[in-house]
């Protein structure tokens, strides 16, 4: 519960705080986070021995594809600015922190 307080609290901040095109800048920012991450989840589960993990459908041209998908979000992550830079920098580490905490 205190985690979903926080995350009202920090968006209500940014509405209030930023202007339009930052607002956007930041919602395309998670979005590509969200995209990294689910590239780089296909090669960690792929890589892994995990018995759980056999899916029937293969990427093509695997990994190169995942790593390009990995390198051009980064890229778009630049092209955003700074603001993308740094939430793409604090995002992470708290979630994984948060998530942790948890589910321990």
């Amino acid at each position: 519960m205190p985690s979903i307080v926080l995350s009202g609290a920090v968006m209500a901040l940014a509405i209030l705080l930023l202007d339009v095109a930052s607002l956007a800048k930041l919602a395309s920012t998670f979005l590509i986070l969200i995209f990294i991450g689910t590239n780089a989840a296909v090669i960690v589960l792929r890589e892994s021995d995990a018995q759980w993990f056999r899916p029937s459908f293969r990427s093509p041209l695997y990994p190169a594809l995942q790593v390009f998908g990995i390198l051009s979000g980064a890229v778009m992550l630049g092209v955003l600015g700074w603001l993308a830079l740094l939430a793409a920098a604090v995002s992470p580490p708290a979630r994984f922190r948060a998530g942790r905490k948890t589910n321990t």
